[in-house]
């Protein structure tokens, strides 16, 4: 954690024991918590993202006490907290769908909102620092703008209804035309090396 006024910054979360993933910080309006992902399974090529490989943790800055929040099966991941503090919204794998759902931390009770979104990143071999690309909540505390299936949309957290954002993006593309190589599939004679990339 640096400060914006400058100094050498301090640890906000130490490496875990199993030296995996600590990623997308969270902090509450007022200061006092962080919410973040850390990847609680030891070190894997494969993982089924129906297990459970992922929790959102809490910290209190303060006192550093923190404690494991949303997990279970098929994980818990990407938080983002509430412009008022009240309530989480993360993202979770539900067999083959990625469902957006939002924790209340007064009741901590937790409920699925929109399970139109794209695939998470759960089971990428190397992650991006984000499990799914960042959404945010709206001021009224209610709805929340998220990116699924290509589109934004603006999901209403106590009606599970969506509609689109629509817009549009200008941008320029060079497209390069790729490198093709002849190749003799039947030659006189092999010289035999190491077949790398066949």
């Amino acid at each position: 954690l640096f400060d914006l006024h400058g100094g050498s910054g301090a640890v906000l979360v130490e490496m875990p024991a199993n030296r995996r993933d600590v990623q997308e910080p969270s902090f509450t309006p007022d200061g006092r918590f962080v919410y973040y992902t850390q990847r609680i399974v030891e070190p894997n090529i494969y993982i089924n993202p129906n297990h459970l490989n992922y929790v959102i943790k809490r910290r209190e800055l303060a006192s550093g006490a923190t404690e494991d929040l949303l997990g279970g099966w098929g994980s818990a991941t990407s938080p983002q907290v509430s412009r008022d503090g009240k309530k989480v919204a993360f993202v979770r794998r539900v067999k083959e769908k990625t469902v957006l759902f939002v924790y209340d931390v007064a009741a901590r009770t937790q409920v699925p909102v929109f399970d139109e979104l794209d695939r998470d990143l759960q089971a990428d071999f190397v992650q991006q620092n984000a499990y799914y690309p960042r959404f945010d909540w709206f001021p009224d505390h209610r709805h929340i703008a998220i990116w699924g299936k290509g589109k934004l949309y603006k999901v209403d957290t106590q009606t599970s209804t969506a509609t689109e954002i629509p817009f549009r993006v200008h941008a320029k593309h060079r497209i390069v035309r790729a490198p093709h190589f002849e190749q003799n599939p039947a030659p006189d004679t092999v010289t035999v090396r190491s077949i790398r990339q066949l």
